[in-house]
């Protein structure tokens, strides 16, 4: 990938953008911890002050016989100089410290806050940012880039603040003791700005795309252990190990340009230092020879010529770690600035109790504007109904329940419950009257008892109960080690399908919502867990307006409605008796089913 030569301003001008609206509350603390870099500033640059009144006042006098003061006076002066010394440090520690205190506690805050907000944004993203995206390099910039901001903020950026300042004031009191002194210590300013700012976006590159192969590392060891299963089962380990090896080469190759560049600079700036020391000390000892300035005035130079050069290698050092963050802020940006698909409208309002009544008015819907999955699609469920949808796989079956809880919107066309567009209510308001079990349901890593209740914190142990008796989940539940209070683990490794679709079911009627949305409960499941998920299912929908997706279509017995979706139509609405007595599609789909398992049952019993 290739950078622009404005990458790199234009990635400062991005990360305080990003950090400005986190750091403005805490301007307070920022202020003190100001006022404390300035103090230990000053303090730096009166610190020599005591050795070149030592050197001046004290010993040039003792050493050419001169001395205006006696030895008692002397040795007080050197005493007064010396505790001067030691105060100095003393003071200057205790507000560096406070400096240091204060701006890590204001760096870790701000990251805490933004790394809150960036999840919350992450998990308002529609599903389509979610299917291109993977998982692993998600997880990277919301944990790995945010700290590495909050490091660099507080280990770099910050002290190179403070270098700034240095190199400043050392510089005004350079000019100050001697101007032709002072101009030849920073005419090495040019050059290092030329210098640094060539090598600076260099790095910057190469740090950007170490943090986008480190990304593609975390997303391909997730997309490993997360199906390791599937991996032992097919031997693929050495392919992923290969896949990974592959990314973390590149990783590694990129580092180590990083450090290579920023070596570089490192020493290009001790060179131009050494050389502009070098031309103090010959041209401040020919001053001093010719009595223009006194050895001690050139002694506390060379002190302020070296804590003044100290901000420039700091800055070289620094460069790769900055830059780091700087691309660490980037790719934070990258998820702030993607807007999702659905969101509330600016008129948006809290949705008030549904009866249930759902209408689909002329809906069109497409993953891709060129490839409609609905075409002017309409349909009117009552409130309470129990709707069946069948159909062929990949017709649209269950993008149809996406679309009524708004995980997408309608390309055209209107959906509407209890008269209104869904579209005239917040999301959050909108999804908390519905329910889904969806076809794969998360099991999350806790108990058995917060699971079910997830969606509502308030729920009592009793209501966790009865919605599990609800699911036909209470006999496997209680026959867990710890009962409902047994420790699941992650994505429900230690329990059944079935067992996971009954747990889900409990989850999503704990709520009582009027709408209640099915994804496929069944699929993958053996005679018994079907016949007792569908049982949970029918005992859950009770009161509510319910629509199940399904390919059983003995399920679809059970419903008040059926609708068969075919090529991006419903082409027949109707109960399971008028369906079959019109021997259409749904007859046949039906007929076919049963000889199937009659089928399957006679070669069993046979």
């Amino acid at each position: 990938m290739n950078f622009k030569s404005d990458q790199e301003p234009r990635s400062w001008h991005r990360a305080a953008r990003l950090l400005a609206p986190y750091v403005l509350p805490y301007r307070c603390r920022i202020g003190s911890a100001m006022v404390c870099l300035l103090i230990a500033v000053a303090l730096r640059i009166v610190e020599p002050l005591p050795l070149q009144f030592i050197l001046d006042r004290v010993l040039a006098e003792q050493l050419s016989g001169n001395a205006a003061t006696n030895e008692p006076d002397a040795i007080a002066i050197l005493t007064v100089c010396a505790i001067a010394v030691v105060l100095i440090a003393c003071v200057r520690a205790i507000v560096e410290y406070l400096r240091v205190v204060t701006f890590a506690w204001i760096g870790n805050r701000v990251v805490t806050q933004l790394r809150r907000d960036v999840f919350q944004h992450l998990q308002s993203l529609s599903l389509s940012f979610h299917n291109r995206a993977r998982s692993g390099d998600l997880t990277i910039r919301l944990v790995g880039d945010l700290n590495m901001i909050r490091d660099v903020a507080v280990t770099a950026l910050l002290p190179m603040l403070a270098s700034v300042l240095i190199l400043t004031g050392m510089s005004a009191v350079m000019l100050w003791m001697h101007v032709w002194l002072g101009m030849l210590a920073i005419s090495v300013f040019p050059l290092f700005w030329l210098s640094a700012t060539k090598s600076s976006r260099k790095i910057h590159t190469a740090a950007k795309q170490q943090r986008s192969r480190e990304g593609a590392l975390a997303a391909t060891a997730n997309e490993s252990l997360s199906s390791v299963k599937v991996v032992q089962a097919l031997s693929l380990e050495h392919h992923f190990a290969d896949k990974f090896g592959a990314h973390s080469q590149k990783s590694m190759r990129e580092g180590v340009k990083t450090s290579r560049l920023s070596a570089a600079l490192e020493r290009k700036v001790d060179v131009m230092i050494a050389i502009a020391s070098a031309l103090v000390l010959w041209q401040g000892a020919r001053y001093v020879m010719a009595g223009e300035l006194t050895i001690g005035g050139l002694v506390v130079f060379l002190a302020y010529l070296k804590r003044g050069f100290k901000p420039l290698q700091d800055f070289a050092k620094y460069t790769g770690r900055l830059s780091k963050a700087l691309a660490a802020a980037d790719r934070v940006l990258e998820i702030l600035e993607t807007s999702p698909d659905v969101r509330d409208s600016p008129n948006a309002v809290d949705a008030p109790a549904f009866e249930g009544k759902i209408q689909f008015r002329n809906v069109t819907f497409g993953y891709r504007a060129d490839t409609p999955i609905f075409k002017n699609v309409s349909f009117t469920i009552a409130p309470g109904e129990i709707v069946a949808i069948v159909g062929p796989s990949g017709v649209g079956k269950s993008t149809l329940l996406s679309l009524i809880c708004r995980l997408h919107d309608p390309d055209g066309g209107t959906i509407l419950v209890d008269g209104h567009d869904i579209r005239d209510w917040t999301v959050t308001s909108l999804r908390r009257q519905q329910s889904i079990v969806m076809q794969d349901n998360a099991v999350f890593a806790t108990t058995v008892r917060e699971n079910i209740a997830i969606a509502d914190a308030d729920a009592t142990d009793a209501e966790v109960e009865a919605a599990a008796l609800t699911a036909s989940a209470h006999e496997f539940i209680t026959a867990l080690p710890d009962g409902y209070n047994t420790l699941l683990g992650e994505r429900g490794a230690n329990l059944s399908r079935g067992q996971t679709q009954r747990l889900a079911i409990a989850r999503a009627t704990i709520q009582s919502p009027p709408i209640f949305l099915v994804d496929e409960p069944t699929t993958g499941l053996d005679e018994q867990n079907e016949r007792m998920v569908v049982e949970g299912i029918l005992r859950a929908s009770e009161g509510r307006t319910t629509l199940i997706v399904t390919h059983q279509m003995e399920i679809a017995t059970h419903a008040d409605k059926v609708f068969v979706l075919h090529q991006g139509e419903i082409i027949e609405i109707g109960s399971h008796d008028e369906l079959m007595g019109k021997e259409g599609v749904y007859a046949t789909m039906y007929r076919n089913q049963q000889q199937g398992r009659s089928k399957l049952e006679y070669a069993l019993q046979q």
